[in-house]
């Protein structure tokens, strides 16, 4: 976790703060956790890719298929499946360069992708557009010291945000 954020939401937090705080996607929830313990409870990020553990995200579903099948001890992750989706971007990409890849053909090849659907992620390129993805979701961090999605987003119920499913 970026130490700054750390050390201001510990400050804000000792001083009595009680309005919620909110992060950038760089910062892990995990490590979030770690670092401030039950002072993390209330604190939301911003987060670029539906919920690792969500059973309706095809997406997630793949990542964790993926990653039990060649890490089966690794622990699901925001960071790790943006690294999964990256690389099937960058796979699509090359498998529609053909039999002679380059720079050129990837480039063209990835702007083809307008939009293309990663489960459920639908990723952007074009000659002057390198936006790749635009969604969005906020995770509130709950006293169960683990993230999860907003109310009625990711597992599907309608509990509130400490949901623990």
């Amino acid at each position: 976790m970026p130490r700054p954020y750390g050390a201001v939401a510990r400050e804000f937090k000792s001083l009595g703060g009680s309005a919620r705080t909110f992060g950038l996607s760089v910062i892990r929830i995990e490590d979030l956790s770690a670092a401030l313990g039950n002072l993390a409870e209330g604190i939301a990020l911003s987060q670029v890719l539906p919920y690792p553990m969500s059973q309706s995200s095809a997406l997630a579903v793949d990542f964790r298929r993926a990653l039990a099948a060649h890490s089966p001890t690794a622990e699901p992750s925001y960071h790790a499946l943006e690294g999964y989706l990256e690389a099937r971007v960058l796979l699509e990409g090359l498998r529609r360069t053909g039999s002679q890849p380059s720079r050129t053909s990837l480039a063209n090849a990835l702007e083809t992708l307008s939009p293309h659907d990663f489960g459920g992620v639908l990723v952007h390129y074009g000659q002057t557009d390198r936006t790749g993805s635009t969604f969005s979701d906020l995770v509130m961090h709950g006293s169960i010291a683990r993230s999860a999605p907003g109310p009625g987003r990711g597992c599907g119920c309608k509990r509130p945000v400490s949901c623990p499913v």
